[in-house]
């Protein structure tokens, strides 16, 4: 008999952690179900792969004290061999309500500390540790041992599948010229992906390399607020934006992919990226990264600034033999570290443990 795995997630809007359930809910030997607290475009993803998906939320709120009970009776009721909870919203009810009924717990943390912002960071703080956690990257690991001092936890790295066979889209598809140079991003539009800093730097390189645009790829709350931002700029023509859709038919498009924002857990865009043999630029505030070793197989702006951006860009702009260099080696990282076939058997042994 399978054993029956309840996946707990915030949210199923587009972003890393949603790919990461979605390869997860593939494991063969588990019965698997999806408990979400806001609605997304991975409904329909999750469903199509005949996943049971269940929405819990609370009478007047999200988060109100109906949302617990109801989440408690749902654990209650169906007894899941385990569950797996994944961002921050359901790791934390997820701890509260499984330490309550003593059901197994795996929480999957997939954003550092600094990103939880300090309300979030005071909640986790008073929360007794619960279950296992499991960390994306050694530095998310670090992240909470240093801020929440939580006991050791195994890391488990994102994977992706290699790039599967499909007809990409082209340059002419765009409307764009096949001269031009496409500088891509993917992610969440969201203040922490630091989208401005991106703007910022773009506006200036454009000035030197007039054939140069952007694409971004993505959907969030500061969409409206960039797309001002780029009429005041007057890069109406140069700015692409491609709302809530996936990113894989666009990045063979790409001459260039950026990761603007400074933390991150490991970005499934980046690795993407990188599979589809596209080079990569990393802003950040140290000089190391999880994926990126810089000079090697892409580049790390650091201090991460829109100058250090700029500089990082416009290297890769002028020297096209170490975009391709940088390019090849991203790929072969890709798949000697992060394939999504490691991630599976990994996350697979956790499942089949007994026990908290």
């Amino acid at each position: 008999m399978k054993k029956r795995i309840v996946h707990f997630i915030t949210s199923l809007e587009r972003g890393g952690a949603q790919v990461v359930l979605k390869a997860i809910c593939t494991l063969p030997l588990f019965e698997h179900h999806v408990v979400y607290i806001h609605d997304g475009s991975y409904k329909k993803e999750l469903g199509d792969l005949g996943i049971q998906l269940h929405q819990i939320q609370g009478f007047v709120t999200p988060f109100d004290p109906i949302f617990f009970i109801r989440l408690y009776l749902f654990l209650k009721k169906i007894r899941p061999d385990k569950v797996h909870s994944m961002l921050w919203a359901a790791n934390w009810s997820a701890r509260i309500v499984c330490r309550i009924l003593g059901l197994p717990l795996v929480c999957s943390l997939h954003n550092n500390c600094e990103q939880n912002g300090m309300v979030r960071n005071t909640l986790e703080k008073i929360m007794p540790a619960y279950g296992t956690m499991i960390a994306v990257s050694e530095q998310v690991r670090q992240s909470y041992i240093k801020t929440i001092a939580r006991a050791p936890m195994a890391v488990i790295p994102n994977g992706i599948q290699k790039p599967k066979m499909m007809q990409p889209f082209t340059k002419q598809h765009l409307g764009l010229r096949p001269d031009d140079f496409i500088i891509g991003s993917v992610g969440r539009f969201e203040l922490v992906k630091r989208y401005d800093q991106l703007l910022a730097a773009f506006a200036q390189l454009i000035k030197t390399y007039p054939h140069i645009r952007l694409l971004l790829i993505g959907v969030g709350s500061l969409e409206s607020s960039l797309r001002a931002d780029v009429k005041k700029m007057a890069l109406d023509d140069a700015v692409l934006f491609k709302i809530n859709v996936s990113a894989a038919p666009y990045y063979p498009v790409f001459d260039l992919f950026i990761l603007p924002s400074l933390k991150e857990g490991i970005s499934m865009a980046l690795l993407e990226a990188m599979s589809n043999e596209v080079p990569c630029v990393v802003a950040s505030d140290t000089p190391t990264h999880s994926v990126i070793e810089h000079n090697k197989n892409g580049l790390i702006a650091y201090p991460g600034s829109k100058l250090a951006l700029l500089m990082a860009i416009e290297q890769l702009i002028k020297d096209k033999a170490l975009a391709k260099k940088l390019a090849y080696a991203g790929k072969k990282t890709v798949e000697m570290r992060f394939s999504e076939q490691q991630m599976l058997d990994s996350y697979a042994q956790i499942f089949k443990q007994e026990g908290i």
